[in-house]
């Protein structure tokens, strides 16, 4: 079977952002104020992380590469 990436954009031609994709990518690149809610808010919003999460979307035609970086961290965490 083929690996198909899901196509970036909805029907609408928007690239869809969820909230967890926005606190994944706080926690990977922030990981110092990711605890802080309102720091975490205010690095969402001034750092225009949204916007972000959309160029690598469109640039890789969908998840974004946070996930796998993430779950190896949990990963090396057990084994050790």
């Amino acid at each position: 079977m083929a690996n198909i990436k899901p196509y970036a954009r909805d029907l609408f031609g928007e690239i869809p952002v969820l909230e967890s994709e926005l606190t994944d990518w706080v926690e990977r690149v922030a990981p110092h104020i990711f605890y802080s809610r309102w720091r975490t808010e205010y690095y969402i919003r001034d750092w225009n992380v949204a916007e972000k999460i959309k160029a690598v979307k469109l640039k890789e035609f969908g998840e974004i590469p946070i996930k796998k970086k993430r779950s190896q961290k949990s990963n090396r965490k057990k084994h050790e």
